[in-house]
């Protein structure tokens, strides 16, 4: 089977954008709900109804339970060396909170991620009201808001679907999307429990292998879920960024004896988002997902908001018509 390209799709789009990134080759299109709403993924749908696409799929990706940092505005700056102090959800303060109870948290290590592993830190100070992060990035980088942070290999005491997700599930399912994407899935139930609130429909539920846990329950998951996203961002930011090219490979080879699809996404064509040609490790990378056979290959901020989205689409094609096999 040929390799398929994902293009996400961002906040500003229009039927000839859609269009251009079809021509170029794009025949998956997905819309992140952790940053959209249902009036643009509507008009998304709408879109792809007209009978030029009738052969594309979109994924609903649901934002599922994402640890991140709230209540600070946009400005605030981490240079190496600087600490912080962040409070438990429930603390009343003005000053920066995480979204979980640190009551009911304890990590397995001082080491800590933020901003999809732009910024690293580790633990000075911990208890069950507050923790202090020292910074140790070389160069200063703006916290953007909602910035998501990672606790590597530890377990995070939240639910695996709100209000929110149940709720986007749902539109997912009546607008008839052909599949919906599930976050930080730990296990086979976090997949059974979205097929029962489905009621068996017929629409394709795809797990995303990020957490260590869902590592653990690999097989499990494979035989419950109907395709599956390595997503290498978590993936590294959970489970150690030196394990990443063995968990591929194992995710990967599980997923075809299992004959399911598999989908690699993050930092697939990363420099194109700022630059009209790709890095030549990037070209490795993306021949070798080819030559072992993945199933789709996920541009995200390359398509969603970067500067080059046709052209990123367009070397995706030619790299899987010169190295299909």
């Amino acid at each position: 089977m040929t390799t398929q390209i994902i293009a996400t799709i961002g906040k500003t789009f229009n039927h000839k954008s859609i269009n251009a990134m079809f021509i170029a080759g794009a025949n998956i299109f997905r819309y992140n709900f952790s940053h959209g709403n249902h009036k643009d993924a509507l008009r998304l749908k709408s879109i792809l109804n007209y009978t030029q696409f009738k052969n594309c799929k979109l994924i609903g990706d649901i934002a599922g339970p994402e640890v991140r940092l709230y209540n600070y505005n946009s400005n605030i700056c981490i240079k190496k060396n600087n600490t912080l102090k962040i409070f438990s959800k429930e603390t009343i303060t003005d000053d920066i909170k995480i979204n979980i109870s640190l009551k009911d948290f304890s990590p397995i290590s001082k080491q800590v991620i933020l901003s999809d592993g732009l910024i690293n830190a580790e633990i000075v100070e911990y208890n069950k009201t507050s923790f202090t992060l020292k910074f140790f990035n070389l160069y200063q980088v703006k916290l953007k808001p909602n910035a998501h942070i990672a606790f590597p290999g530890s377990d995070y005491p939240l639910e695996f679907l709100n209000d929110k997700d149940i709720n986007d599930i749902r539109f997912c399912q009546y607008n008839q999307f052909d599949y919906i994407a599930l976050s930080f899935v730990k296990s086979s139930s976090d997949i059974l429990r979205v097929k029962e609130l489905l009621n068996n429909s017929k629409i394709s539920l795809i797990a995303k292998f990020e957490l260590p846990q869902s590592i653990k329950s690999i097989d499990e998951i494979i035989k419950v879920a109907d395709a599956f996203f390595i997503a290498r961002g978590d993936l590294g930011n959970e489970c150690g960024m030196l394990n990443i090219p063995y968990l591929q490979d194992l995710i990967t080879q599980k997923c075809h004896t299992a004959g399911k699809p598999v989908f690699l996404a993050t930092q697939i064509l990363e420099s194109m988002i700022k630059n009209p040609n790709p890095t030549r490790a990037e070209l490795i990378d993306i021949a070798y997902a080819i030559k072992n056979k993945i199933s789709a290959l996920t541009l995200s901020g390359e398509t969603s908001y970067g500067k080059y989205p046709i052209q990123a689409i367009t070397l995706l094609k030619d790299m899987i018509n010169q190295y299909q096999t």
